[in-house]
Formats: C-alpha cells, structure tokens, sequence
C-alpha cells in the first residue's frame, strides 16, 4: 500500500468509527484539541499522520490505538448494498 493509499484508508477508518460513535467531526476536534484542524483532513486522507495524532485520535474514540489501526484492515461499504468491499 503507497503512502497515499494508506492515508485514504486510515481516514475512511477514522471516518467509519466516528459516525458509528454518533459523533460529528466538531465533537471529535473537541476530544482532539491538540489535532482539532486537522481532523477533515485525516478523514479524507490528506493530512500525514505520526505517532501521538493516532495515539489522540484512538483516545478521543474511546479505543486502543492499536485497534484503531487495525479497524485499516476492516472492509469499505461499497455502497452497492452488499455490505461486500467492491473488488
């Protein structure tokens, strides 16, 4: 996976997990304080993300860095109703 690739999909990751939290991008940037500008840019894969923004970013969505790392490997909604990632 490039560089880019894996920033996209570490966004959508963020993205999913907030939405399933109920929560908006505002609320999330409110748990994020040091990292809150930054917050539609990791979720549309366009900021560089180290270390302590991952390690803020699982605090805020109540959740081990770790898993939040892992929740990369989880499928993509599609949108085509399957629930299967388009291949």
């Amino acid at each position: 996976m490039g560089d880019d690739t894996t920033l996209m999909v570490f966004g959508l990751a963020v993205k999913r997990i907030r939405t399933q939290a109920g929560l908006t991008q505002d609320e999330l940037a409110q748990r994020c304080i040091r990292f809150k500008q930054h917050i539609p840019h990791i979720e549309n894969g366009t900021a560089k993300v180290n270390l302590a923004m991952v390690i803020v970013l699982a605090n805020a969505l109540n959740m081990e860095p770790s898993d939040l790392l892992m929740e990369m490997a989880s499928p993509v909604p599609s949108g085509n109703g399957s629930g299967k990632q388009a291949g």
